[in-house]
């Protein structure tokens, strides 16, 4: 899921038609933005909405714009869920980030986590306390191995 030295988002941005890359470090309380457009990235500024929050977002619109085979072939509703799946998988082994996956063509949320420090009250939060209701974490460590 995550790429190699950063493959995963080299072709995330050879793909899209515009990448915004919008991150603020823990220790600074100022955002700073990258935007690609069409793969050639612009400079690097200081971000005009005020991000509360540390960390990073990565926001991709047009994608496979230069592909128009590929994006002529594609089902939006399978690849919406592809792409959800993908992050819920990611989400539940990251419960300390939180992910948000939205259609902006219908404006619907396919995808909100909050940050946790427990993976099961993440998959709570994803698939609902009946599902999760027999879930217990385990840790338990033997001849040299650990499992939590």
């Amino acid at each position: 899921y995550h790429g190699y030295r950063g493959e995963a988002l080299a072709s995330i941005i050879a793909t899209c038609g515009i990448v915004k890359l919008c991150t603020r470090h823990c220790l600074s309380s100022t955002a700073y933005c990258k935007i690609f457009h069409h793969g050639h990235g612009l400079e690097v500024c200081v971000s005009t909405t005020n991000r509360a929050s540390v960390g990073t977002t990565v926001t991709i619109h047009d994608i496979f714009y230069n592909l128009p085979v590929r994006k002529k072939t594609i089902n939006e509703h399978q690849e919406c869920d592809k792409v959800r799946r993908v992050l819920i998988g990611v989400s539940l082994i990251h419960p300390y980030v939180s992910f948000s996956l939205r259609n902006n063509q219908t404006t619907e949320c396919l995808l909100q986590t909050k940050k946790t420090d427990s993976i099961i009250r993440n998959f709570t939060h994803i698939f609902g306390t009946q599902i999760a209701e027999g879930l217990h974490e385990v840790s338990i460590s033997h001849s040299g191995f650990k499992l939590s």
